[in-house]
């Protein structure tokens, strides 16, 4: 009963996923020219599997959390693809596109004619210390050494022009990155990722066990991913000239405490403090003109307070979700979308004022608020605001049965009429204050 095996297909050309927990070996029928993203990621018990020659295309997801893969074969006249050993290559040879996770080997060579490590490539690969890789290889790919966790080193040949953002996401035991060098795109001080400028700072190595960290003078642009899962890191010190903090940056740094943003900072990136679970307290400065807020701070679940400027426009999905011990929060009146889940499960916020700037709450956008008993708006008409009707649902009814909602003198009718707020329970119109004719 091991090899039973169910694929779910779409039109029977194409795996979308393949459900067999117990399954150890999988030959594909002949005929389905696509596997799709994780389609095996159910199988953590597959062994080998087959390739046939109509397969013209393999997601770079497709072998996700294969943890027991050892062979991945091709038939040899497939025309887009080919295996030696067991791993998975390009036809040509020039991209290396998937190294089985099942593999306990603990050094491998990147072979000569290779020129691209694929995304994901080694990704899982938990038993690999050393990679060497041949100075034919121009790009190191997307996540191509995500998970790497005894991965201890890595040296970078003068041939790599473009080393992905994450590729060595969550190498826990990586201490070096070194660049030769003669390499033109990239270089490394004391086994840090850099640009050659010196402008970027693209990756910190997860092993460094450092608590404190001072980011160089010559820095403008902290990188996607630069200091994501370095879980040691307790403070950082960004340096005035960097203008740019990217998506995910400092995701998972989770002994992180405080941060300090420099006035010279400009742009925020998605992610980019996401799941810093130790993170207390962070300024914003008024400098920040971009931020990209989706999961901007999703599960700080220590964040106390924050002040976001009034250069926001947008708080993105997720923004502040889970952020559990988050108390208040100022929503300033540049704002003028709530996106879906941007509060979601903010459990300790109280009160809540929403300008009259915002024309938009999405989906989920104070779900599961479960202390929320104030919620303050300001729409003295509401011809053109948007409000999902999921927008207070905390397990399907209006979060919360005692909250009381606060609008405008005047109102009461519009309100009370409404598809959202109308539900709820309580409402309380404001007094109208002296000289006050905006009604």
């Amino acid at each position: 009963m091991k090899n039973v095996f169910k694929i779910l297909s779409t039109d029977n050309s194409s795996i979308l996923r393949v459900y067999g927990k117990n399954v150890t070996h999988i030959t594909i029928p002949n005929g389905i020219t696509t596997i799709g993203m994780f389609a095996f990621s159910d199988c953590s018990a597959l062994q080998s599997i087959d390739i046939p020659n109509s397969i013209t295309s393999i997601s770079p997801y497709a072998f996700y959390k294969c943890s027991s893969l050892t062979n991945i074969n091709v038939v040899d006249d497939n025309m887009q693809y080919c295996s030696i050993d067991g791993i998975l290559f390009s036809k040509d040879l020039t991209t290396l596109i998937k190294f089985p996770n099942g593999r306990k080997v603990t050094k491998y060579k990147i072979p000569q004619d290779a020129t691209t490590i694929g995304a994901f490539a080694f990704s899982g690969c938990s038993a690999l210390q050393s990679i060497d890789i041949h100075n034919s290889v121009t790009t190191i790919g997307n996540s191509a050494f995500a998970e790497c966790s005894a991965l201890q080193s890595i040296n970078i040949p003068n041939s790599i022009t473009k080393i992905s953002s994450n590729a060595f996401y969550k190498c826990s035991s990586l201490t070096n990155i070194n660049v030769v060098d003669d390499n033109m795109q990239y270089c490394s001080i004391d086994g840090i990722l850099f640009s050659k400028t010196l402008t970027t700072l693209i990756k910190l190595p997860n092993g460094r066990k450092v608590t404190k960290y001072k980011i160089p003078q010559d820095v403008t642009t902290i990188g996607a991913f630069a200091f994501s899962g370095c879980s040691a890191l307790q403070s950082i010190d960004i340096h005035n000239s960097v203008t740019s903090i990217g998506a995910s940056a400092f995701r998972e740094c989770s002994a992180l405490q405080n941060i300090n943003i420099p006035k010279s900072v400009t742009t925020i990136e998605n992610s980019a403090f996401a799941e810093c679970t130790a993170l207390q307290s962070i300024d914003i400065p008024k400098s920040v003109t971009t931020i990209e807020s989706n999961s901007l701070f999703y599960k700080c679940s220590t964040l106390q307070s924050i002040d976001i400027p009034n250069s926001v426009t947008t708080i993105g999905n997720s923004a502040f979700a889970e952020c559990s011990a988050l108390q208040s929060i100022d929503i300033p009146n540049s704002v003028t979308t709530i996106e879906f889940n941007a509060f979601y499960g903010c459990s300790e916020i109280e009160s809540i004022d929403i300008p009259n700037s915002v024309t938009k709450i999405g989906k989920g956008a104070f779900s599961e608020c479960s202390h929320l008993k104030d919620i303050h708006i300001h729409w003295a008409q509401m011809n053109n605001i948007q409000v999902d009707d999921y927008a207070f649902v905390e397990k399907n009814r209006i979060n919360i049965v005692n909250c009381t909602l606060y609008i405008p003198f005047g109102t009461r009718w519009t309100y009370r009429h409404h598809p959202v707020f109308g539900k709820f329970k309580n409402i309380v119109t404001e007094k109208k204050l002296k000289n006050d004719t905006s009604f």
